[in-house]
């Protein structure tokens, strides 16, 4: 619960039952596309049409242990649990296939981090940027820290764990795994495997990526440079 005095100083303080056999509610619902949703807090679970997000691929969206939306993002606007519009140039690109994904920061129900990547088209920088959103702020949450550039140059995939931000380098086929604490994002560890992504083709920067069941963290360490 968050409680925001006259004076407009907040404070927040929470109690988590474990009601065993429930699944976890914070992924109850889905916003995506042109306004669509599906609400798995009912069974059979059903479509919504009240999202103010029109999203051609990319987008993310976090709820509370309520099942109840907290925010939601396309990349490059942010949007409230009143369908709002709260904030805008985060970094992310709609038109990417993981324009964003939303990381709760460890220790801590009221931030989280908000990943974006930019569609590999166009005058794309190939930039992975990310943004700092706090629930305790302006009543409803909003970026206190926005658009800040990880590195360069990125593919349009990006996965976690909750604990480890996984991304793919564009241009050759080293991973990056970055660890994520209540002290911050950590420097990342590089890994190579697999096929290049070689620029060669807007294809091989393209898709998702997703953590399978059997995935160590991190990956087999490689040292290298970074790449600028």
């Amino acid at each position: 619960m968050v409680v925001t005095d006259a004076s407009g100083c907040s404070a927040y303080a929470g109690v988590n039952v474990k009601e065993y056999g429930l699944q976890d509610q914070r992924f109850n619902i889905w916003n995506f596309g042109n306004k669509a949703g599906i609400d798995f807090n009912e069974q059979p679970p059903v479509p919504t049409d009240n999202s103010a997000m029109d999203a051609p691929e990319g987008c993310a969206i976090v709820c509370d242990r309520n099942g109840d939306v907290i925010f939601y993002t396309d990349g490059d606007k942010v949007y409230d649990k009143t369908d709002t519009e709260i904030d805008s140039g985060i970094g992310g690109d709609p038109a990417a296939s993981q324009s964003s994904i939303i990381v709760p920061v460890p220790g801590d129900e009221t931030l989280y981090y908000i990943f974006t990547t930019q569609a590999i088209s166009g005058t794309s920088l190939f930039e992975l940027r990310y943004s700092l959103f706090d629930l305790k702020l302006n009543s409803q949450g909003c970026a206190c820290r926005k658009n800040i550039l990880l590195f360069s140059k990125s593919t349009e995939r990006v996965t976690s764990n909750g604990r480890w931000l996984l991304v793919h380098e564009y241009g050759n086929n080293v991973f990056r795994s970055y660890p994520i604490t209540q002290q911050g994002i950590g420097q990342p560890v590089y890994s190579e495997a697999g096929s290049d992504h070689a620029f060669k083709a807007q294809q091989n920067g393209e898709g998702y990526m997703k953590i399978g069941p059997r995935i160590m963290w991190p990956l087999p360490y490689q040292h290298r440079e970074p790449v600028t």
